[in-house]
C-alpha cells in the first residue's frame, strides 16, 4: 500500500486514501466491517448520554454471537484510539468514548458500580457457593492436603482465595489476580509436595477461559519460571478447572493442524478439569436421590458455610437429600424475595 519510490509524507497520505476507498467499498458487504462500525457508533451514543456500555450490551444491539461481538470491539479499539475501556471491580469491562468529561465519567462509574452490586448479587452468591462444592470434595476426599491461607482487607472474603502477584500484565490484571484455592498434598517421604491451583466457574467454559488461567499460572511469581523456551508453570504445579460444564461443541487446533476436544487440549496443557457432574456421581453413589445435586445446593444455600453444612449432611444423610434442600429452600426464601425484587427493579 505504501510506494517506496515516492516521498515518505506523500506515500503515507496516498496509502490511506487508498486504505479509506477500500475500506468504504467493502464496508456494506462486510458483516464484520459494519459491526465494527456499529460499536463505535453505540459507545459514541452512549457517551453522549452519560453511561457506560458493556459488551452484553453490544452484542444485544449487534445481534451476532458473543465470540462476533468481542471480535467486533477488539478490532475497533485497533481502529478508534479514542474508544476507552474501564474494569469494574477489576472484572466487569465497560466502554467509553474519549470525549465524556472526567466528571461525568466518575460519575457513571458510581452509577454502574452500584448496578453491578444489585443485578450481580445473586450471581455472586451461587459463584461463591460454587468454589465451596469442589473445596468440600477436596477436604474430605484428598489425605494430607493442606490448603492455603490469607488475611484478606475485604470483609468476609474467604481465607482460602488466594491473589498472586503477577510479573506481567494478564487479561487485564496488572499486578494481581484471584485464584479460588491453593492447597498442597505430600505424595511420599522423599517426594516433593504437589502443589494444585483451583480455578471456579459457573455457568459454560470455553478455551478462553482456560488459557487465562493458563496465563495466570505463568506469570505468577509464586507457579511461573523463566525456561528457555520461554515462561512456563513449576514442575509440580498442576492446574485445575472446576465449571458446571465445558463447551463440549468447541474444538481447539493445534499447531500442527489437528483438532482436538476441550477436554484433551486441557489436558495437554496439565491442566484437569472437574464438572458438576463428577460431584453429583459421587452425591448418587453414596445414595443421594437423583434430584439432589450440587447444582441445586449452589442455588439455595445462603453462602459457602452453608454449602458445607448441607454437604456434611446430606453426605451423612443421604437418603433425607431432598428434605435438607426443601429445609433449606425454606429458611432462606426472604433472601431470594429479596433477589428478585433487586432484579424486576433495575
Amino acid at each position: 500500500w505504501i510506494d517506496q519510490a515516492k516521498p515518505r509524507e506523500q506515500a503515507l497520505d496516498e496509502a490511506i486514501k487508498r486504505t479509506s476507498l477500500a475500506w468504504e467499498k467493502n464496508r456494506l458487504s462486510s458483516p464484520f466491517v459494519q459491526r465494527v462500525h456499529i460499536v463505535r457508533d453505540i459507545i459514541m451514543e452512549s457517551s453522549k448520554l452519560r453511561e457506560l456500555v458493556s459488551t452484553t450490551y453490544i452484542q444485544n444491539k449487534l445481534g451476532c454471537s458473543e465470540h462476533e461481538a468481542e471480535g467486533a470491539i477488539t478490532r475497533a479499539f485497533q481502529l478508534y484510539p479514542d474508544l476507552k475501556e474501564v474494569k469494574l471491580f477489576n472484572v466487569y469491562k465497560y466502554f467509553y468514548h474519549s470525549s465524556m468529561g472526567e466528571k461525568e465519567l466518575r460519575a457513571a462509574i458510581k452509577m454502574k458500580e452500584n448496578y453491578v452490586r444489585i443485578v450481580k448479587g445473586r450471581d455472586n452468591r451461587v459463584g461463591h457457593n460454587w468454589e465451596a462444592v469442589p473445596e468440600w470434595f477436596i477436604d474430605r476426599f484428598t489425605t494430607g492436603a493442606r490448603f492455603w491461607t490469607q488475611e484478606h482487607r475485604a470483609k468476609g472474603m474467604d481465607p482460602r482465595r488466594i491473589t498472586l502477584y503477577l510479573i506481567k500484565p494478564v487479561g487485564g490484571r496488572r499486578n494481581s489476580a484471584e485464584v479460588d484455592r491453593v492447597w498442597e498434598v505430600m505424595p511420599g517421604v522423599f517426594a516433593n509436595p504437589v502443589t494444585y491451583v483451583l480455578s471456579c466457574k459457573w455457568g459454560l467454559v470455553n478455551k478462553r477461559d482456560v488459557d487465562d488461567f493458563l496465563e495466570v499460572l505463568r506469570w505468577s511469581k509464586e507457579f511461573g519460571v523463566d525456561t528457555p523456551n520461554g515462561r512456563q508453570v513449576k514442575q509440580g504445579v498442576i492446574g485445575i478447572f472446576a465449571a458446571g460444564s465445558f463447551n463440549p461443541r468447541e474444538e481447539v487446533r493445534l499447531k500442527d493442524g489437528t483438532k482436538v476436544s476441550l477436554a484433551s487440549y486441557a489436558n495437554r496443557m496439565n491442566i484437569q478439569l472437574l464438572k458438576a457432574v463428577d460431584f453429583n456421581q459421587r452425591l448418587h453413589e453414596r445414595g443421594c436421590p437423583k434430584a439432589v445435586t450440587v447444582q441445586k445446593i449452589c442455588k439455595v444455600a445462603k453462602n459457602e458455610g452453608e454449602v458445607r453444612e448441607m454437604l456434611d449432611t446430606i453426605w451423612e444423610e443421604p437418603k433425607r437429600g431432598e428434605g435438607i434442600l426443601g429445609k433449606a429452600m425454606e429458611k432462606n426464601k426472604e433472601l431470594y424475595k429479596f433477589e428478585r425484587m433487586l432484579e424486576e427493579s433495575r
